[in-house]
């Protein structure tokens, strides 16, 4: 694959692949990159703008389109819907490509997939919206991009800021990957090391740096050694406000892809033991392989449902860390394909999933030791009124005091009732939620 045209045609796969079969964007693109290995990079960055920017603005994209079309896009022949979507988007977003050359290519595009009867009006629809589209007067949650579902509940759980949640979703000045550096692994001075890689400062006393204008960080110095981990700031966060100390024994419930896990290790020093469990045996070598990488022993890795009672792990652990399955909503800036299928029965599900681990989660923490509760999702029955629950629910839990360890970047998000909410902000990390309980 070499031309523009076909890397047009690969996005076209993919998003069909999304948005009609319900599989997951990053998963499509990894596949179809892998199935392409001639893309250079700038093909790369082409696939990839256009299935994210055009994922992301899904519900405007669909909203213009109607606009413009006589048949309405849920009417529309699936290939056609998924060509007139990221065509949209090209004419909408993306400057670089002549609209003509979009609507062009579309055409092309429908004759080859043997939809020849429907160019015209491909061509029609496409030329009309280049004309058109700056005219419209949108609802705001279509400006966002945000099912109404989602516009409506982070208005009102957050109406203050509910417009800088959707705002951020839709930012693409998230470059760069963040790391952070493995203490008890660095045999030199932190600041040095920085210096050697060229990475710029996130959160210091997190040890969260950030690195730009790379291809991959396997070819960074002290990647091999492990002297530094990828991981989101805010679960980093999470770990650090649960302060573990040498010597503890803590468990990961939910471990996969095994960051904190990684972290709980660092910060023990390679003392105490750290259980790392995940329900998916598929992605226990992805913990092993981060375990071997960063040299951490004081880890035994299992697979193990979280929601099922083990009795052999009642009052035993200083530290447990339940970062469970969640709706996801903290994150729907770099994985869009996230609000295309929230549902209010799929919420309460995730709710009560959410229980069932927690109802385990407390059992193991013993007398004195600390419960770590954290989501990457914004919405608030999963957050603050999951605490609520436990303690309710648990009258010897009570929260801990975590206003001292909170570093100087996330005090904005410490709430009056001691907990972190971390909205999505651009240049420090996505939407995540923590509190920190302690066992009497």
């Amino acid at each position: 694959m070499s031309s523009e045209a076909d890397s047009r045609e690969i996005a076209l796969e993919i998003l069909d692949s999304v948005f009609e079969k319900g599989n997951f964007l990053h998963i499509e693109m990894r596949r179809a990159f892998s199935a392409n290995p001639d893309l250079n990079q700038n093909q790369k960055a082409f696939i990839k703008r256009l299935c994210q920017g055009t994922t992301e603005r899904l519900v405007e994209m669909d909203a213009v389109i109607d606009s413009f079309s006589k048949v309405k896009v849920k009417k529309q022949k699936p290939f056609i819907r998924t060509l007139l979507r990221m065509s949209t988007y090209q004419i909408m977003y993306m400057d670089s490509v002549p609209d003509s050359a979009t609507v062009n290519e579309a055409v092309k595009l429908a004759k080859k997939h043997h939809f020849s009867q429907l160019s015209g009006f491909v061509n029609g629809v496409l030329r009309s919206i280049a004309r058109g589209y700056k005219e419209l007067d949108l609802p705001e949650n279509v400006r966002y991009s945000q099912p109404y579902l989602l516009y409506e509940m982070f208005k009102n759980q957050y109406p203050d800021s509910y417009r800088d949640i959707c705002e951020a979703f839709l930012s693409h000045d998230k470059k760069g990957t963040v790391i952070r550096v493995n203490r008890s692994r660095l045999n030199m001075d932190e600041a040095d090391f920085i210096r050697e890689i060229n990475a710029e400062p996130l959160c210091k006393e997190l040890s969260l740096y950030r690195l730009t204008d790379i291809e991959g960080v396997e070819s960074i110095k002290g990647f091999s050694e492990g002297l530094f981990s990828i991981q989101d700031p805010a679960a980093a966060l999470a770990v650090h406000l649960g302060n573990p100390k040498p010597g503890s024994l803590c468990i990961d419930m939910c471990a996969a892809p095994g960051g904190k896990t990684i972290q709980l290790a660092d910060e023990l020093k390679g003392t105490g033991h750290v259980i790392s469990r995940d329900i998916s045996e598929a992605k226990l070598p992805l913990i092993e392989a981060e375990c071997r990488r960063c040299g951490f022993e004081n880890i035994t890795v299992e697979a193990t449902d979280a929601s099922r009672f083990n009795e052999a792990d009642a009052d035993k652990y200083d530290i447990v860390l339940a970062d469970v399955p969640c709706s996801g909503l903290g994150v729907i800036g770099t994985k869009p394909d996230i609000k295309m299928n929230v549902t209010p029965g799929g919420l309460e599900s995730l709710a009560e999933l959410q229980r069932r681990i927690l109802e385990c989660a407390v059992r193991y923490v013993k007398p004195g030791g600390t419960l770590i509760y954290s989501t990457c999702t914004l919405n608030r029955a999963e957050n603050e009124d999951m605490v609520k629950w436990i303690l309710e629910e648990n009258p010897g839990f009570e929260r801990a005091d975590i206003g001292n360890r909170v570093p100087e970047e996330f005090k904005k998000f410490y709430t009056s009732a001691g907990e972190i909410c971390v909205l999505p902000k651009t240049g420090l990390c996505e939407g995540f939620f923590v509190a920190v309980l302690r066992r009497g």
